[in-house]
């Protein structure tokens, strides 16, 4: 949608601000209940120690990053296609969280492998790949930028968007496809999960309050996008009257 926005559009970005705040208390709760579960309630790993409570955080944060760059290839898709402004801002927002959470896991990636591995990192195939990922989605934002024109930075953006995501499944994978040192998994086991129980409740909790946190965040970050937008577009409307000047700041 090009333009200035009809009222109803109005009430239904104050519904967005709702859900962000409501899910960003839901958020909050979980995630004192999650860092009390891991400190407090998950049995110390015999192997690697307290080191080990690192998952809670890192395996939250890889499933919230794919989360995130999965939404921006199907919004990037939609996109495409419709020419929508509003998936264009979702996609937007969920690659500025995806790649603030695959930050995430490369940081807390290392702090684990220098215990589990002795080294600070290692050319294996799942922490190259996610470092791939990472590259692909700062580059997302560079190629947005690097038009003069912006839908056309849009498109492009949009288009790398779709394809980065295929390495969100090589990721996932590769433990199984390639000779890894990264571990397999121990909880999405055809079997059923090899850890203890309440490794399992600790990680279902992190899992749940981070994706509270993704979705919380999502929005709020949507809600600024479409604000941006509205207020470009009452600058190039200004622009475009004549006898108007153009006003240096817009209220909202």
């Amino acid at each position: 949608m090009n333009g200035i926005n009809a009222p109803a559009d109005a009430g239904s970005l104050q519904g967005v601000r709702r859900w962000s705040v409501g899910l960003g208390f839901a958020a909050a709760a979980t995630l004192v209940a999650s860092f009390w579960m891991i400190f407090f309630y998950a049995p110390t790993e015999r192997e690697m120690g307290i080191v080990q409570r690192i998952f809670y955080v890192h395996v939250p944060s890889a499933w919230v990053a794919f989360l995130a760059f999965g939404i921006v290839a199907l919004c990037s898709l939609g996109y495409l296609w419709l020419k929508d402004e509003r998936l264009d801002a979702i996609a937007v927002a969920a690659a500025e969280l995806g790649v603030i959470f695959t930050t995430i896991v490369l940081i807390t990636g290392p702090l684990w492998g220098k215990i589990a591995w002795g080294a600070w990192w290692v050319w294996e195939p799942r922490l190259t790949l996610t470092l791939l990922l990472w590259f692909i989605y700062v580059g997302y934002f560079i190629l947005r930028g690097a038009t003069d024109s912006p839908e056309r930075g849009k498109r492009f953006g949009a288009i790398l968007g779709v394809v980065g995501a295929v390495d969100i499944p090589l990721i996932h994978m590769s433990v199984q496809w390639f000779r890894s040192q990264h571990p397999k998994p121990v909880i999405m086991k055809p079997e059923g999960p090899s850890a203890a129980p309440e490794i399992v409740q600790t990680l279902l909790v992190s899992l749940l309050a981070f994706t509270l946190l993704f979705f919380s965040l999502l929005l709020a970050r949507y809600l600024v996008e479409r604000l941006q937008g509205r207020i470009d577009a009452l600058r190039v409307a200004a622009t475009l009257r004549p006898g108007t000047p153009v006003s240096r700041g817009v209220s909202v």
